[in-house]
């Protein structure tokens, strides 16, 4: 049966909070942006050429309007503490729902590798770009950054708060901006050579080769984590009209940082020369370098550096405060249910960052970065696209299970408008967890045979692990009721 979560309380008493303690639509929608627009992503879909705009079409379409839509309903329907967690439980019963969160919490632990060395990179950018290559450089940055970062989350929300809405402006939308300011100029004013052709029968892909379809799988990643907001709903103000509001209003902006960026990119670098890391920086090098301000460059590397700590800092909480609430409830080992005085869940961050810290040093001593990159993007894609299976599936299940329950914001068209969304989200990831098994033509993965054995026992690891938790959970109860 699921955990007794009472169902009838007040809404507003749910969100009973004090004064100090609310987070404003704004902050809200920042939150929102730097957790799922990473520019980071940007070159990964420059490699596809004009056909970027099928893939951010389908990908918005079928999964991040469903994703956010679904998203806004569980929260302001079901706003009790824990997200994925609480939603999966009240629909499927608590041991679903340790297993969504779960999945959650580890597509995170594996796409941190990613993250923190794209910020690495970056800040080589401000000393000698030729860091990069540097394995002992990429190693030392990455444990004093994510450490650093931790260490900060620890403080409270309103730090992480106030790194989310600044790095999202400066790190993120103002890169973006000015991305595409350069792009203009490339194309209207300079004389340089235009690296995209922008004929318009270059946007359908190619469908000779179907692992290049693959890049769907990537797609859908790069617009997740709208949901994950969902563990601050307590904090928000005024929740039943701020909260669609603030997802209403950061979607739109994530589309247009993601079309619009990876377009500029695309103007600047040829597709066979861009580099998954510092893709970015080199396409702000090609810009600067042509108007002779090259001076500017460290300044740029600074901005999106700033970004990217704001998405780790957004990524670090979000995870880890959900799954905190499985713990509480015996899901996981005692040690991981210790909060500090600030209230943030210091056992969870504290496992999480020793892991990453594993996988961060695994990932930067891989022979091949291409290859390393693409098994930690499968995996988050495998891992996140089931969670939100069951995230679609629940939401049909909660209309069904309580037909008279007030939600204060619905997906319209009733329950057939819900299950059309949820359907269409379900299609999508299924679609995802398939042709995601399959690496682009083009990335020159070595060794495949190599690739797929560590693609395979990384998921397995991932997806066992719960499990042995669910027996050692039942032995101890066994144990107690004997």
């Amino acid at each position: 049966m699921p955990a007794k979560v009472n169902l009838n309380n007040n809404y507003n008493s749910s969100f009973s909070t004090s004064k100090s303690k609310t987070i404003s639509t704004f902050t809200l929608a920042m939150i929102n942006v730097s957790a799922v627009a990473s520019i980071k992503n940007l070159p990964i879909m420059v490699e596809c050429g004009m056909s970027m705009i099928f893939y951010y079409t389908f990908a918005c379409f079928c999964f991040l309007i469903p994703c956010s839509l679904v998203a806004a309903e569980l929260t302001t329907g079901w706003p009790e503490v824990g997200g994925i967690y609480n939603w999966v439980n009240q629909a499927m019963g608590p041991r679903f729902g340790f297993f969504a969160v779960w999945f959650q919490w580890s597509q995170n632990i594996v796409w941190f590798p990613t993250q923190i060395c794209f910020v690495a990179g970056i800040i080589a950018y401000i000393f000698n770009p030729e860091l990069v290559q540097n394995k002992t450089y990429m190693i030392f940055m990455v444990i004093f950054l994510y450490w650093l970062m931790n260490l900060i989350n620890l403080r409270g929300i309103h730090i992480s708060s106030f790194i989310s809405i600044v790095g999202a402006t400066f790190g993120i939308c103002l890169p973006g901006l000015m991305l595409l300011c350069f792009a203009l100029y490339w194309i209207f004013f300079s004389k340089n050579t235009i690296a995209i052709d922008f004929t318009l029968k270059n946007i359908m892909p190619s469908v000779d080769s179907f692992d290049n379809i693959s890049f769907l799988a990537g797609m859908i990643l790069s617009f997740a984590g709208m949901e994950m907001s969902a563990v601050h709903i307590h904090n928000v103000s005024n929740p039943k009209k701020n909260y669609p509001k603030a997802i209403f209003f950061s979607s739109c902006l994530i589309i247009l940082i993601y079309v619009l960026g990876s377009m500029s990119l695309a103007v600047v670098i040829p597709k066979s020369d861009i580099k998954l890391i510092d893709g970015v920086m080199q396409a702000f090098v090609y810009f600067l370098q042509s108007l002779n301000i090259e001076f500017l460059i460290p300044f740029m590397a600074i901005l999106i550096a700033c970004g990217s700590c704001a998405t780790l800092s957004t990524w670090m909480i979000g995870p880890a405060k959900a799954i905190f609430v499985c713990s509480n409830n015996g899901e996981l080992p005692v040690f991981l249910r210790k909060k500090n005085n600030k209230n943030m869940p210091i056992g969870v961050m504290i496992c999480q960052g020793i892991i990453i810290t594993i996988l961060c040093v695994i990932f930067i001593m891989m022979p091949t970065i291409e290859g390393a990159f693409w098994i930690l993007l499968i995996l988050c894609s495998q891992f996140y696209t089931i969670m939100y299976i069951m995230m679609f599936v629940s939401a049909i299940i909660l209309r069904i299970k309580n037909p008279n329950k007030i939600y204060y914001y619905k997906i319209p068209g009733g329950n057939i408008g819900l299950n059309i969304i949820a359907s269409i989200g379900i299609i999508s990831c299924l679609f995802s967890l398939i042709v995601g098994l399959f690496p682009p033509s083009h990335m020159e993965i070595k060794e495949k045979e190599l690739f797929y054995k560590v693609l395979l026992c990384g998921s397995l690891l991932f997806i066992i692990t719960p499990f042995i938790f669910q027996v050692i959970k039942n032995s101890k109860m066994e144990r107690k009721l004997n």
